[in-house]
């Protein structure tokens, strides 16, 4: 048995080794620009929520809730 595995050959066409070279050039360049975005961002001052922003947010949202709760209720009856 260790005989057949030993006379077995791995053949790869250029083809194939084109595309897996093709294939790991454009992942290492994703993975640079990746980097370089997530160093940029780091650099990005932070988003800050004002009290006013969340409240209309909240607000806004709380009204979205209460017209889906009147739909249901119309749906149910």
């Amino acid at each position: 048995m260790s005989k057949e595995i030993q006379d077995t050959t791995f053949s790869i066409s250029l083809k194939t080794l084109f595309s897996i070279c093709a294939f790991l050039f454009l992942l290492i360049g994703e993975y640079i620009v990746l980097q370089k975005d997530i160093s940029e961002a780091k650099n990005l001052p932070k988003a800050e929520v004002s009290k006013i922003e969340f409240d209309f947010n909240n607000e806004k949202l709380q009204d979205q809730i209460d017209v889906l709760k009147k739909e249901l209720e119309s749906i149910k009856k």
